[in-house]
C-alpha cells in the first residue's frame, strides 16, 4: 500500500488502486512528482503541479458558488495548460466539458442544454456573453497551499458526439469508465511504470480520440507531449518535432497520420507504437506505415465515445500479419473486461457470420446526459443505469475472436474524425426557408470521407446559385464545418422510392450526372523546351519564352522580336540565378543570344559576390506604397497578400520544396522582416522554417476546390507583419503525384509586380539544384533598402513637376443589400489573345488599349469625358543603376494619377496612342503627395511565363485560392481592374464594392472594355458582337491578389449586354422562355423580360425558377438578366 500524503486537505487517505482522475493523479505525484505531466513548446508542468492546479480549480469553483459535479466548460486552445486544466476539473470533483469550435448559435445551445456552471475562456471571447461566469486560463496558475475538496461525483466528464442539428448529445463518462480503459489499454500496450513513455497528444481535446494520450500516461506517470496546431498540420515540422521530444507513442486518424507521413524525412524517425482510429484503416496504409519504417508497431483502435474511448484494438508488427484479411485491417478483440458480442446475426455466402456490435462491461459509459429517452434507445437499461451499448456497426468474427469493421447499420460516418449522422444534416437543411427535401450523400476515396447534399427547393424559391449560396451560409451559421457539405447539388425535383422515400441510388445518379456537367479540366499551360546545355541556347530559351515564342534564333536580336525593358529585366534576373551576370546596357550592346553568350564566356571572371552591386543602407525608408499601407490603419494589416497556385505534372518532394524556400528567405531577407506600425524591426530569419506545410488533396474535384479554398483561407488569415511571418508556402500533396499543388501567399509589403517572376524562377532554380544535391549560391541581389532611398529623392522631383489634382467622385455610396465584393472575369482564349497582342506590336500598347477601354467603359457609365484614376506602375522607372535591382524582392509598385480622357472622341486605336505616350510622361504620385487615391485604379502585371519553373513541370492551376485580402483593403476602390496574361491567354479581373459601383453598371464598362478590344482584334467584322472576344463569367467575391488568376470558356457567354435589346412579354410562359433561350444560345439579342413581381429581385427569381425549371443545368450559369 502506498502512503500518500498531499498538502490539500479533502483527499481521502492512502491510495493503492486509483478509483478516480483524482486518484490517479495524486498517485502520479507521490510516486514521480518531479517528472514532466504535460508539456509544449511553452510550457512544462510536473505531476507535482497538476496537484497545485487541482487546488487553485477548488478555490476558484468555490468563489463562482459551484458545487460537487457541476459542470464547467473549456473553451481555450488546445496546449500543455488546458491539458492539464482538462485533468484537474475531473480530480477537483467537477465535470469537464471541453467545447468543440461550432457557430455561436449551437455553442449557446450547448451551453444552456449542458447546464454549465462556469467557463473557461477568454473574457475577450464571445464566449463571455452565454451566461456562465467567466474565468481566464492564468488564474489557475496562482499558489494555492490549502483547499478542501469536493466529494467525487460519478461523472467525469462529458463529450459532446455526432453533431446533433439539434439538442446536444452529451455522453457522460463516469470515473470509472476511465480508470477501466486507461488500466486496459496499458495492460495491451505493455507499458511499464518505468518505461517514462512519451505520448504525442495532437488531436482536438473536443474529440475523445485523443484521451488515449492522456488517462493512460497519468496512470503510468508518463509525460502526455501536446504538439501545437501548426507541428500537426506541418509534415516537415511533425517530424523533426517527434525527434526532438523523443515521442514513442502518438494516436490520431488514418487520414491524419497518412498526410503526415508525406513529410518524413529519408532518414527516417520511427515512433514506436503508432495507434490510429476514428476511421477505417485500409490494408494498403497499414502495409506502408509498416515497410516504410514510420512504426515499430501498428494499433487499429475502435470505440464509440459511447464506450469509453476505446472498447477493442488490433496489434500488427509485421506487413505479413495483414495477409488473410481484405479491405482493412480489423479492430481486434476486447480491451480489459469488456464483453463484445454480435446481436441480429446473419450468414454470407462464405459462412461467416455478420452481426451488429453490442458492448457489455466497465466501458459502457452513463448514457447520454439528460437524454433519457435517446439513452433507452441506444443503450441497454437495468435500474436506470445502462449495461450495454448497440453500436450500430456490422462486424463479422474470425474463429480466433478477431472483429472486423465492415460498416454502418445506419447511416453514420465519421468525417475528419468526427461523427456526423446524415438524417441529422438532412433535418438541419430542410429546416431552411425555401427546402423541400434534402439528400445527404457519402463518398470515401483515400481513406477521405466527405458528404455532398442533394437539395429540392419550393417552387417560389430560388434555384439559381443564390439559393445555393444562401444555403451555405444559412449552414455556416447553424452547424460545425465537419457537418457542412462539400458539394450542394440542386434538383427540380428529389427522385422518390415507391414507398414515398428518398431514392438514394436515384439521386446519385442525377448528381453525378451535375457533377460531370460542371467538373471543367484545368487546361494545360504551354512551354518551350528548356535548354540545359550551352549558355547560347539559355539564352535563347529564356528570352523566346518571356516573348511567347515557340523559339528565338541564335541570331536573332531580341529588340527585333519585341523586347522591352520588362522582358530584359526578367531575363536578366534568370540568368543571374544560373550565375550569369549581365546587365541592361551589356544587353544592348549585344543583343542576340549569340553574341550576349559570347560577351559573358569571355568576360574576366569577377570576385566577390556581386557585381557593381550597392551595399544596404543603414536607413531603412519605407516605400511610398509600404507608407501608404500603414497610414490605413486597418484594423487586419496582416491580411493583404498576393497569392499564386501551381499544378505539377510530376510529384513534388516536400523535403526539397522546405530547403529552396529556406534558401529563398536567405536570399530575400524583406521575406521574413517585422513590420509594425511606426517602426521597422529586424529579420526574423527563423520564420522561413515555420512558413512551410503539407496537407493531403483528394482526388474528387468537389473535395480538392474544397481543400484547396479552406487551407487557402486560413493561411492567408495567418500572416503577421509583426513576427515577420509575410511568406507562406503549401503543398498540397496528391495521391498520383502529378496533381500536386503549390500556393504560395506573399503579404504586400514584401512582394508585388515584377518580384513575382523574380521568386518564379528563383525557386524553380533552387529546387532543381537542391534535388540534384547541388549548391544553389547566386549573387546576392541589391538591397531593398536602397532602392527605397533613391525611390524617395526621385518621387520628390517627380512631384514637383507634376500638378494636384481636383478629387474626383463618380459613384457616391448608395443603399444595397448587397454589401460583398463581387468580381467579373474576362478571359481570352489563347487564340484571342495572339491576335490581340500581334495588334498591339508591343506590351505598351496593349496596356494602352486595356486602360483605354476600362476608361470608356467608366465614361459610359458615369457619363463623364475625363476620369481621374490610379494607374499602378513596376515602380523600377527613371533611376539610375536601374539594372542592379532587376533581382530584388520587394513591394516596387508606384502609383501614378492623371486625368485620361474617356469617350468617342477620334477612334479607339487613335486615343489608345494618345494614352500610351501620356502613360510615358511624368504623372502625379498620389503618395508621396496631399493628393488622395483616386476611386478607381487600373494595373496590368504583364506576361508570367516561368522558364524556370517548367524544369519542374510546374504551371498555374486554375482552382480559386483566395480571399488573399480583407474586405476593407478591398474596398479602398470603388473599382479595381487588373490584367494579366498567364500562358498565352489573357485574363482581365474587375473587382468592384457593389455599394458603390452597382452590378448593372460593373457589367456595362467591362462589356465596353470587352467591345474595344473586339474593335482592335477584328475591326472589320460588322455586328457589335461579332466584335466581342472573351468569355465573360460574375464571381461572388474578390479575386484581388491573384497574380496568376485564369479560367477556362463557359459553355455559353453570359454577358450580353453588348447585344441589341429586345423585349420579351410573357417570360415566364412556354413561348417566353424558348424565345428568352434562343436569344441566349443564339448571343442575337439582349433579352429584357417583363415579369410580375413586388420588386427587381423577386421579378429575377420568378424568372429564373421558370427558367431553371424548363431548361435545368443551363440555367445555372445564367448570372445577369434585366427584370422590370
Amino acid at each position: 500500500m502506498l502512503n500518500f500524503k498531499t498538502s490539500v486537505p479533502g483527499l481521502d487517505g492512502p491510495i493503492s488502486e486509483p478509483r478516480n482522475v483524482r486518484d490517479m493523479i495524486f498517485l502520479a505525484a507521490s510516486h514521480w512528482a518531479t517528472r514532466t505531466a504535460v508539456h509544449d513548446s511553452d510550457t512544462t508542468l510536473t505531476y507535482e503541479a497538476l496537484t497545485r492546479i487541482t487546488a487553485s480549480t477548488v478555490v476558484i469553483a468555490r468563489r463562482h458558488g459551484l458545487q460537487s459535479g457541476d459542470k464547467v466548460g473549456v473553451a481555450i486552445d488546445r496546449s500543455a495548460k488546458s491539458v492539464a486544466i482538462f485533468l484537474s476539473i475531473m480530480a477537483a470533483g467537477l465535470t469537464a466539458v471541453v467545447l468543440p469550435i461550432k457557430p455561436m448559435a449551437q455553442l449557446r445551445q450547448d451551453v444552456q442544454e449542458l447546464q454549465l456552471s462556469l467557463l473557461i475562456a477568454d473574457h475577450a471571447s464571445p464566449l463571455a456573453a452565454l451566461g456562465p461566469p467567466v474565468v481566464e486560463l492564468q488564474e489557475f496558475y496562482s499558489s494555492i497551499e490549502n483547499a478542501v475538496l469536493f466529494e467525487m461525483p460519478e461523472t467525469a466528464y462529458l463529450t459532446l458526439t455526432s453533431g446533433s442539428t439539434g439538442r446536444p448529445k452529451a455522453v457522460a463518462v463516469s470515473h470509472t469508465n476511465v480508470v477501466h480503459y486507461a488500466k486496459a489499454i496499458i495492460e495491451r500496450l505493455g507499458i511499464q511504470q518505468g518505461d517514462a513513455p512519451r505520448f504525442a497528444h495532437v488531436t482536438t481535446l473536443a474529440a475523445d480520440l485523443g484521451h488515449t494520450a492522456i488517462f493512460p500516461m497519468v496512470l503510468v506517470g508518463g509525460s502526455i507531449c501536446v504538439a501545437s496546431d501548426h507541428t500537426v498540420r506541418d509534415p516537415i515540422s511533425f517530424w523533426t518535432w517527434t525527434e526532438q521530444n523523443n515521442i514513442n507513442y502518438i494516436k490520431t486518424t488514418p487520414s491524419h497520420f497518412q498526410a503526415l507521413m508525406q513529410g518524413c524525412p529519408d532518414n527516417r524517425v520511427m515512433i514506436d507504437t503508432v495507434i490510429l482510429g476514428g476511421e477505417r484503416l485500409s490494408l494498403g496504409l497499414a502495409r506502408e506505415i509498416l515497410i516504410q519504417g514510420h512504426a515499430r508497431r501498428l494499433i487499429n483502435h475502435y470505440g464509440p465515445s459511447e464506450a469509453t474511448i476505446g472498447v477493442c484494438c488490433h496489434v500488427v508488427t509485421l506487413p505479413e500479419e495483414l495477409a488473410n484479411w481484405q479491405d482493412t485491417v480489423p479492430i481486434g478483440t476486447a480491451l480489459g473486461q469488456n464483453i463484445l458480442s454480435l446481436e441480429n446475426v446473419y450468414h454470407r455466402q462464405d459462412g461467416s457470420e455478420v452481426g451488429e456490435l453490442v458492448i457489455h462491461g466497465p466501458g459502457v459509459s452513463l448514457g447520454y446526459f439528460g437524454r433519457p429517452d435517446l439513452t433507452a434507445d441506444r443503450f441497454e437499461v437495468d435500474d436506470n443505469s445502462p449495461i450495454a451499448f448497440r453500436t450500430g456497426d456490422l462486424c463479422t468474427k474470425t474463429s480466433d475472436g478477431q472483429l472486423q469493421f465492415l460498416g454502418r447499420k445506419d447511416r453514420q460516418v465519421k468525417v475528419r474524425g468526427y461523427i456526423v449522422n446524415p438524417p441529422d444534416v438532412e433535418a438541419a437543411i430542410e429546416e431552411t426557408r425555401g427546402v423541400v427535401r434534402a439528400a445527404i450523400l457519402v463518398y470515401e476515396h483515400g481513406g477521405f470521407v466527405r458528404i455532398d447534399c442533394a437539395v429540392e427547393f419550393e417552387p417560389d424559391a430560388q434555384k439559381d446559385a443564390d439559393a445555393v449560396i444562401e444555403l451555405r451560409q444559412s449552414l455556416q451559421r447553424r452547424l460545425p464545418d465537419w457537418m457542412i457539405p462539400s458539394r450542394i447539388y440542386p434538383l427540380a425535383t428529389m427522385p422518390l422510392a415507391e414507398s414515398g422515400k428518398l431514392d438514394y441510388r436515384s439521386i446519385e445518379r442525377l448528381v453525378q450526372k451535375h457533377a460531370n456537367s460542371d467538373d471543367k479540366t484545368p487546361q494545360a499551360i504551354g512551354s518551350a523546351d528548356q535548354a540545359t546545355g550551352d549558355l547560347v541556347a539559355q539564352i535563347s530559351a529564356i528570352w523566346a519564352q518571356l516573348l511567347g515564342l515557340p523559339t528565338l534564333d541564335p541570331d536573332e536580336d531580341v529588340f527585333a522580336a519585341g523586347a522591352d525593358s520588362i522582358t530584359l529585366m526578367l531575363s536578366i534576373a534568370r540568368l543571374r540565378a544560373r550565375n550569369w551576370r549581365t546587365n541592361l546596357p551589356e544587353i544592348h550592346e549585344h543583343p542576340t543570344p549569340a553574341a550576349l553568350a559570347h560577351y559573358l564566356q569571355s568576360k574576366p571572371e569577377l570576385t566577390g559576390d556581386t557585381q557593381n552591386t550597392p551595399s544596404e543602407t543603414d536607413e531603412h525608408i519605407l516605400s511610398p506604397m509600404q507608407d501608404w499601407f500603414f497610414k490605413l490603419e486597418l484594423d487586419d494589416p496582416n491580411h493583404y497578400n498576393q497569392a499564386i497556385l501551381l499544378r505539377s505534372k510530376r510529384g513534388v518532394d516536400p523535403v526539397v520544396l522546405n530547403r529552396a524556400i529556406c534558401l529563398l528567405g536567405k536570399r530575400h531577407p524583406l521575406l521574413c522582416h517585422v513590420f509594425e506600425k511606426d517602426r521597422l524591426g529586424p529579420v526574423q530569419s527563423d520564420a522561413m522554417l515555420t512558413s512551410f506545410s503539407i496537407s493531403a488533396l483528394p482526388d474528387d474535384l468537389a473535395a480538392m476546390q474544397q481543400t484547396i479554398t479552406s487551407v487557402s483561407r486560413e493561411l492567408n488569415q495567418s500572416m503577421n507583419t509583426a513576427l515577420g511571418n509575410l511568406f507562406k508556402a503549401h503543398l498540397f500533396k496528391s495521391a498520383k503525384g502529378e496533381q500536386d499543388r503549390i500556393l504560395i501567399i506573399v503579404h504586400h509589403l514584401a512582394i508585388d509586380g515584377v518580384s513575382w517572376r523574380i521568386l518564379f524562377d528563383e525557386l524553380g532554380a533552387a529546387y532543381a539544384a537542391c534535388a540534384a544535391g547541388k549548391d544553389w549560391s547566386p549573387d546576392t541581389p541589391a538591397s531593398f533598402w536602397d532602392w527605397t532611398a533613391k525611390l524617395s529623392d526621385e518621387t520628390e522631383r517627380q512631384n514637383q513637376t507634376a500638378p494636384l489634382l481636383e478629387k474626383q467622385q463618380l459613384f457616391a455610396k448608395r443603399f444595397t443589400t448587397n454589401t460583398e465584393l463581387e468580381s467579373l472575369v474576362l478571359s481570352l482564349d489563347a487564340r484571342e489573345t495572339r491576335v490581340l497582342l500581334d495588334a498591339s506590336e508591343n506590351s505598351g500598347a496593349l496596356e494602352a488599349f486595356l486602360l483605354q477601354g476600362f476608361l470608356d467603359g467608366i465614361g459610359i457609365v458615369s457619363s463623364t469625358p475625363e476620369v481621374v484614376m490610379d494607374v499602378e506602375r513596376h515602380g523600377r522607372e527613371n533611376l539610375q543603376d536601374i539594372e542592379l535591382y532587376y533581382g530584388t524582392v520587394g513591394w516596387f509598385t508606384s502609383l501614378r494619377q492623371a486625368a485620361f480622357p474617356a469617350g468617342d472622341h477620334d477612334t479607339f486605336k487613335a486615343r489608345a496612342d494618345a494614352l500610351q505616350k501620356m502613360l510615358t510622361e511624368d504623372l502625379l504620385d498620389p503618395l508621396a503627395s496631399e493628393q488622395n487615391i483616386a476611386e478607381l485604379c487600373f494595373n496590368f502585371l504583364g506576361t508570367f511565363l516561368s522558364t524556370s519553373l517548367t524544369n519542374q513541370d510546374w504551371e498555374a492551376a486554375e482552382e480559386a485560392h483566395g480571399p488573399t485580402r480583407s474586405t476593407a483593403i478591398d474596398k479602398v476602390y470603388a473599382g479595381r481592374l487588373t490584367a494579366r496574361i498567364v500562358n498565352d491567354r489573357l485574363t482581365i479581373d474587375f473587382v468592384h464594392d457593389p455599394t458603390r459601383i452597382s452590378t448593372f453598371q460593373a457589367d456595362q464598362i467591362v462589356s465596353t472594355l470587352r467591345k474595344r478590344l473586339g474593335e482592335i482584334s477584328a475591326p472589320s467584322k460588322g455586328t457589335l458582337q461579332d466584335r466581342a472576344i472573351g468569355d465573360f463569367t460574375r464571381e461572388y467575391s474578390s479575386t484581388s491578389g491573384m497574380i496568376l488568376l485564369s479560367r477556362v470558356e463557359s459553355p455559353i457567354t453570359l454577358n450580353t449586354i453588348d447585344l441589341p435589346a429586345a423585349l420579351v412579354t410573357g417570360a415566364t410562359g412556354y413561348l417566353g422562355l424558348q424565345l428568352v433561350h434562343e436569344m441566349l444560345r443564339q448571343k442575337a439579342y439582349q433579352p429584357i423580360c417583363l415579369v410580375r413581381g413586388g420588386s427587381d429581385i423577386e421579378a429575377r427569381n420568378r424568372f429564373f425558377e421558370s427558367y431553371t425549371r424548363s431548361f435545368g443545368q443551363e440555367a445555372a450559369s445564367i448570372r445577369q438578366l434585366n427584370a422590370s
